[in-house]
């Protein structure tokens, strides 16, 4: 599997840096400060079986994560957020929410490198 990292809309949004607003930088560190936590309640969500409420955290990352390029990572989470609301029959939404995990871990260690 490999991560989807569109380094894009990573151009598009380091062109709004300058020397005194590192912007790019400063929304790397929000969105993985905040994420990680966002990550693992999606996964408790769907292992419980709270649709309901997968639905609505997968909804709160697949933004954030389209946002920095993380699309692979945004499609999950949209699909995750269809189920939720019911718009998608798949029993096999733990299993996603375990693979957005892991593809969460692998867009953090490319988000990470563009910190250096």
């Amino acid at each position: 599997m490999s991560v989807t990292l569109d380094r894009g809309a990573l151009d598009s949004l380091r062109v709004l840096e300058t020397p005194d607003n590192p912007f790019l930088k400063n929304l790397i560190n929000t969105y993985l400060s905040t994420s990680e936590k966002i990550v693992q309640d999606l996964v408790t969500a769907a292992r419980s079986g709270d649709l309901k409420s997968m639905g609505e955290i997968a909804h709160s990352l697949k933004s954030s994560s389209a946002s920095l390029g993380a699309i692979r990572l945004s499609e999950m989470c949209f699909e995750l957020e269809k189920i939720g609301r019911g718009n998608l029959q798949n029993n096999d939404y733990a299993n996603l929410a375990d693979e957005a995990q892991k593809e969460f871990s692998a867009v953090k260690i490319e988000l990470q490198k563009e910190l250096k």
